[in-house]
């Protein structure tokens, strides 16, 4: 069940799953499932736009108001509202490379490979938060999706 259905969504699914593979090639302890699935799809978008993919168009098509927020998101779930949680993970990984640009994905990659102890929901918003830096509370608090 994925969607929505563009010429990006084949290469953006590799390239998330690319960088689950990344991310997991070092030790990384147990976080809440929005920021674990946050990383791969901020890199995803931040390779497609490298590449030229047609990212805004594919953007464009995704439901915004699934009737829950990546923190929100609960299971288990089908796959309609897990595809509807991704999609808003991409939304907001997107929306997050456009304000602080692509610095905060290897500060996010960093952190998460120092972190020892498993990360609970207030620590995962602060890891976020210090990643894109300067404006980055304000920003994920001002974010519909978040």
């Amino acid at each position: 069940m994925f969607r929505p259905r563009t010429a990006a969504m084949v290469p953006l699914t590799v390239w998330h799953e690319m960088a689950h593979a990344f991310l997991l090639g070092r030790e990384v302890v147990r976080t809440p499932a929005w920021l674990g699935e946050f990383v791969p799809q901020a890199a995803s978008a931040a390779v497609a736009r490298r590449v030229g993919l047609p990212l805004k168009e594919h953007l464009s098509r995704i439901e915004r108001e699934p009737g829950f927020t990546v923190r929100g998101f609960r299971g288990p779930a089908g796959a309609g509202d897990q595809m509807s949680f991704q999609n808003l993970l991409l939304l907001l990984g997107a929306a997050a490379l456009e304000e602080f640009g692509e610095s905060f994905l290897q500060n996010i990659f960093h952190d998460l490979w120092e972190v020892d102890e498993i990360v609970d929901r207030e620590r995962a918003e602060e890891l976020l938060r210090d990643a894109l830096g300067q404006g980055g509370r304000e920003w994920l608090v001002s974010r519909p999706e978040f």
